[in-house]
């Protein structure tokens, strides 16, 4: 992965925008977007940047490999896995996460990848298409959310769609050692439960 690291750390600030700001984009419709991992358990599978990103203090360009898991969290170093638990922030592999809701997860639908817009505005958006929990499907369960990370800007937004029967993960997004991060949840300890609708917004600050 061909990478740039600075010697200051970016840092985040979270806000809390409205669905109204953050659309929710139905990746799986959109044209040219690409399928991985449905139907499985703690699976992951490398893809692509579109455009060039900062995520903390390292500049990722095009082509960067992302490693995006069934368990509800993308990985921004470039290294394969699926851990199928965590808290952010952690020294503990896997780093580099960004987790909108990292737990044991099975996908029914694909995990869809789209990028949308044009350049310099681009989004690149990796969307979990009805998932549910370890381990068997009772039906009950239909949780629909995604990751936007919009090029130019670096924002970084958790969008939720169907969180329905969800139950507590973890949420939030770490540094490539996972010294620094981000818990999204209330109080910033712990797990939580998103609900439809939700959105969760991380701005870089140099």
């Amino acid at each position: 992965m061909s990478a740039c690291t600075t010697a200051l750390p970016t840092r985040y600030m979270q806000t809390a925008p409205t669905a109204a700001m953050v659309p929710f984009i139905n990746a799986c419709t959109a044209a040219g977007h690409t399928e991985h991992l449905a139907g499985l358990d703690d699976s992951g599978a490398l893809v692509p940047l579109p455009f060039a990103f900062r995520y903390w203090a390292t500049n990722l360009a095009a082509g960067a490999m992302v490693n995006i898991t069934t368990n509800g969290w993308i990985g921004m170093n470039g290294l394969a896995g699926a851990s199928l638990s965590g808290t952010v922030p952690s020294t503990f592999t896997p780093n580099a996460v960004i987790a909108p809701h990292w737990t044991d997860g099975y996908t029914r639908g694909p995990i869809c990848v789209a990028t949308i817009g044009t350049a310099p505005s681009r989004q690149w958006v990796v969307e979990w298409n009805d998932t549910y929990y370890c381990c068997g499907d009772t039906g009950i369960v239909h949780n629909t959310y995604e990751v936007i990370l919009s090029e130019g800007s670096n924002l970084i937004d958790l969008a939720y769609q169907t969180m329905t029967s969800a139950r507590a993960a973890t949420m939030g997004l770490e540094d490539q050692t996972g010294a620094m991060g981000i818990n999204a949840c209330p109080g910033g300890t712990g797990t939580c439960i998103p609900t439809a609708g939700q959105r969760v917004r991380f701005v870089p600050i140099p």
